[in-house]
């Protein structure tokens, strides 16, 4: 097909509108020009790359940016440096989410643009869609495929779906399917095309919206735990014996004189070392050492550094030393009884342990014994072995009306109603410790029994000195108050020796490396689920997606579609009407159908008028007669 120039200048535009000035103008039906006078309109290929890239471009670029922003902020899930300090807090808890370092505000702002976006963009879609459809309308329309053909009224639904009025435009043509009943005898092949193309849009765009909605709805801020390596000389987490005069012998008190040394007693003078720092310790009065009893097992006592020793954000391994006790009542094996009126006497052991108990003896001094082994008499000697034994005897008043079930418990022994007595045998063991503290909570507790010469760092203090007789005379009364009975009155006391035994060392314990240490920094994140990240991108994929396709199918038309397309809208419909064969004329763009382009307020001008049948119809009134002109309607 041969083509004549595409652009109508403004002379020939003057020398054919004289040519019709002498034409029938009562005629409604437009002449058509001859295969070589036809021109087709210009700019195909550039009104398709311009609607092309305004439906992708901004599409892929709020995509890229928000995806460069959740990826390039990721805070990296990262080995923990000690497996064995997890804590609730120290690893990203959820693999279904990403971790990003930027308020979550901020990421929703980002992902609400591209749910505003996509509804915004669906007229280009549709403009693209006109090119095939168009070019599909022109060929029935040649081959008079009537069945194909729109009616007047379904060509009124496919200009509301063509010029943007989307949902307008579904919701006519629902009421034209479903109140026009059967009069409509059949949809013409271009609305059918523009109404799917149109609800595929809205498909996309409503997807867009929802995954959008899901990512504003599950996307949070959170604190995030990161976990660094603390390096020794800022992680004395652990306590040891003082080196070298607690390390080097034994520790009794004959060894440590024939030496010369000074562990935690003096054996000249049979006096503590570090006196003062035991009794604040086993007072919790003091800023270095505490002891604890907080672990996995309770029964377990340790040594520890006190709270205000240690950074908060710090988790460690760390070593120690503790205690196990394990007490039982042994009142009438010692044949405990009453000798006078207030006095017991008792003989444990065949006289390893014996004596005679009062108020008197109670207050003046506490009855107590350290054995290697009671069952055999075996003393300690200056010495002993882990683990010991160690006997204790009380006698103390107690208020009026004590408790039933002691005063029944055959253990216990109470005279004129006001003195109790009772005879205790524990088992002691001594600990080296390893354990964890994560998030300011012991999380494991291994023991080791320790060796003799650890063990007779603590005995000495305790079996030579008066050290903690007022705490174990309390932590028995206290028992004997609120036991169930004998056994249980004897488990209280066991917790209370342990930490007694363990503060009269804490003098001899000093801070040392802990085997592992690590700080927690917490950071605020956007928890960015996976879910609904991914399918708002994957949606808006498609989008772009569509949009190439349909670019291809509006490329692949003929020149002659983008004439039947750009004449597909209200500009064509009323070019149509009011214009003449002014608007059958060939044209780079549709405004250059209208007399106006080249005449500006010359040209006609359109009213509406009432017909003689009462209606209403459009009129043009010519720029040049004092009549009026129509095109279409009622005279």
């Amino acid at each position: 097909m041969s083509t004549a120039k595409l652009t109508v200048t403004k002379r020939e535009y003057h020398n054919i509108e004289s040519h019709n000035d002498a034409a029938d103008r009562s005629n409604d039906q437009f002449s058509l020009h001859t295969p070589q006078d036809k021109m087709n309109a210009k700019g195909k290929q550039q009104d398709i790359a311009w609607n092309t890239a305004l439906l992708t471009v901004p599409m892929l670029i709020l995509t890229t940016i928000f995806f460069a922003f959740v990826f390039g902020y990721r805070v990296e899930r990262e080995d923990e440096p000690f497996p064995n300090l997890r804590g609730n807090k120290s690893t990203l808890a959820d693999d279904h989410a990403y971790y990003v370092d930027l308020n979550s505000t901020f990421l929703m702002f980002l992902a609400s643009w591209m749910s505003s976006l996509a509804p915004m963009l669906s007229g280009f879609a549709i403009t693209l869609a006109a090119y095939p459809i168009a070019a599909r309308l022109s060929e029935d329309s040649m081959e008079d495929n009537r069945d194909r053909l729109l009616t007047p009224f379904q060509l009124n639904l496919a200009l509301k779906l063509v010029n943007g009025s989307t949902w307008s435009g579904i919701w006519s043509w629902i009421l034209y399917r479903l109140g026009w009943g059967k009069r409509v005898k059949g949809q013409g092949a271009a609305l059918q095309s523009f109404l799917k193309v149109t609800l595929l849009v809205v498909f996309l765009s409503t997807l867009v919206f929802g995954a959008d909605t899901w990512l504003h709805i599950v996307t949070k801020t959170v604190g995030l735990v990161q976990l660094s390596v603390v390096h020794s000389d800022s992680a004395l987490y652990s306590l040891s014996l003082l080196g070298p005069n607690c390390t080097t012998t034994n520790n009794t008190i004959s060894q440590l004189a024939e030496d010369g040394l000074i562990c935690n007693m003096d054996p000249g003078t049979a006096r503590l070392v570090q006196g003062t720092a035991a009794f604040q310790t086993l007072n919790s009065q003091s800023n270095a050492i505490s002891v604890f009893n907080n672990g996995p097992n309770a029964t377990v006592v340790y040594l520890g550094l006190s709270a205000s020793e240690r950074e908060d954000n710090h988790d460690f391994t760390a070593t120690t030393l503790g205690m196990h006790t394990t007490c039982r009542p042994i009142s009438q094996a010692c044949g405990l009884g009453n000798s006078t009126e207030y006095s017991f006497t008792y003989n444990c052991s065949d006289g390893a342990f014996a004596g005679n108990l009062s108020i008197a003896t109670t207050h003046n001094a506490i009855p107590q014994a350290y054995f290697i082994d009671m069952d055999s008499s075996e003393y300690s000697q200056g010495g002993v072995r882990n683990p010991y034994d160690y006997a204790v005897a009380s006698s103390y008043q107690i208020p009026a009306n004590p408790i039933t079930n002691i005063a029944n418990d055959p253990e216990i022994l109470i005279l004129a109603g006001e003195l109790l007595s009772v005879i205790l045998k524990c088992k002691v063991t001594l600990y080296d410790i390893e354990y964890d503290l994560v998030e300011g909570n012991i999380t494991r507790l291994v023991t080791t029994p320790s060796n003799d010469s650890v063990v007779n760092v603590f005995v000495p203090g305790l079996e030579q000195t008066t050290f903690g007789w007022s705490s174990i005379s309390s932590a028995l009364q206290i028992a004997s108050v609120i036991a169930e009975d004998a056994q249980d009155l004897a488990d209280q006391f066991a917790i209370a020796y342990s930490k007694v035994a363990l503060s009269v060392g804490a003098g001899s314990m000093v801070r040392t490396p802990a085997l592992a240490a690590q700080e927690r920094n917490t950071i605020l994140v956007a928890k960015v689920p996976k879910a609904p990240l991914f399918l708002l991108v994957v949606i808006n994929l498609i989008f772009v997606v569509m949009g190439f396709v349909l670019a291809v199918l509006a490329a692949r038309t003929s020149q002659e579609a983008h004439e039947v397309q750009s004449r597909f809208g209200i500009a064509g419909i009323v070019a149509n009407m009011f214009e003449g064969e002014k608007a059958a004329r060939p044209a780079d763009a549709v405004e250059r159908l209208y007399g106006e382009y080249w005449e500006g307020n010359q040209t006609s001008r359109v009213g509406i008028h009432r017909t003689s049948t009462g209606g209403f119809v459009f009129k043009a009134l010519d720029k040049e007669m004092s009549g009026i002109s129509y095109h279409g309607g009622y005279q």
